[in-house]
């Protein structure tokens, strides 16, 4: 099924979504990032959360997924608000499906154990117009401070 969006609706939901840059809480409690530049297609960065077990993770932000995809046993939700796209990778037990839409705070699956044997989840947020030098910022200060 294909849906269509009026240039005035991708408008405001990108106004109402760029509003929203430094309110974002971490998507994984007691968690510790590390940086990583991803240079694909659309420019986008990312960053992992690692942590010491499978924490829940949780949308940071309202919207729709747009898939769920599973690879090596496991899986990546990409969700998708106006032209913004926020992808959660190295997830295991999704809990969210195409089509669904989400919330902020709402559990969409568990970390994995990734290639080094560390729990982590990785998050990208991407965009065909727009060039983001941190994806911290994105997030609470506060969130910034306690969780590193």
């Amino acid at each position: 099924m294909l849906i269509f969006f009026s240039k005035a609706q991708t408008s405001q939901e990108d106004s109402l979504f760029l509003a929203s840059k430094g309110t974002w809480k971490y998507p994984v409690l007691k968690c510790s990032i590390q940086k990583e530049l991803h240079e694909t297609g659309h420019r986008s960065l990312g960053v992992n959360f690692i942590s010491d077990s499978s924490y829940p993770v949780k949308a940071v932000f309202e919207s729709v997924v747009i898939l769920v995809n599973e690879y090596d046993s496991v899986h990546m939700v990409v969700t998708r608000y106006g032209s913004y796209f926020i992808g959660y990778s190295n997830l295991e037990l999704p809990q969210v499906k195409k089509g669904d839409t989400i919330k902020a705070g709402q559990v969409i699956g568990r970390m994995a154990k990734n290639l080094d044997d560390v729990y982590s989840v990785e998050m990208m947020l991407s965009t065909k117009d727009e060039d983001y030098k941190e994806l911290e910022t994105w997030f609470k200060k506060e969130d910034l401070s306690v969780s590193r």
